[in-house]
């Protein structure tokens, strides 16, 4: 342990802020040669840590839900099933548009759907289709009820299950 981790844990901060911090150090993170330079990575995920730490989510499901949910909409992923509400899409026909096909719409939510239909159907280019034609999925529908619609991906918490 260096002495910048030995002041730092001395200042109060939390097991899991220590934890992270003597990490990072230990993967070199801190060093002269490391990616982005030196500590700009590890600068930037002691202050999520820092955060996480200082929630209210401090359970270990509550952290697992928050780092669940945190890790959908960091790498631009949906909490919620896309419906067919016209400001969900966005009509870029005008981009190019196969022969035979009216329209093409794309989502705002999550840019790799596209539909022909406006929103009411939609094929995702992330979905992989190993020998099968693109399929259309149907979008929920626009009418429902605050509240109701369960996150995606707590289906286990929900069901008693732990991660």
């Amino acid at each position: 342990m260096n002495s910048a981790t030995a002041v730092a844990e001395t200042i109060g901060e939390s097991n899991l802020v220590n934890h992270a911090r003597r990490e990072l150090e230990r993967a070199g993170m801190y060093d002269d040669d490391a990616d982005y330079g030196k500590g700009v990575v590890a600068g930037v995920v002691l202050d999520l840590v820092r955060t996480l730490s200082r929630s209210d989510a401090d359970s270990g499901a509550g952290v697992m839900l928050v780092l669940s949910i945190f890790e959908r909409v960091a790498r631009f992923k949906t909490l919620s099933p896309l419906t067919a509400d016209p400001e969900e899409w966005m009509n870029v026909t005008e981009y190019g548009c196969p022969e035979g096909v009216a329209g093409i719409w794309q989502s705002r939510r999550t840019p790799s759907a596209f539909s022909n239909d406006g929103g009411k159907t939609y094929y995702d280019l992330d979905v992989k289709a190993i020998n099968k034609p693109t399929l259309a999925i149907p979008t929920k529908p626009v009418e429902r009820k605050t509240g109701t619609t369960p996150l995606v991906g707590t289906e286990h918490l929900r069901e008693g299950n732990m991660l």
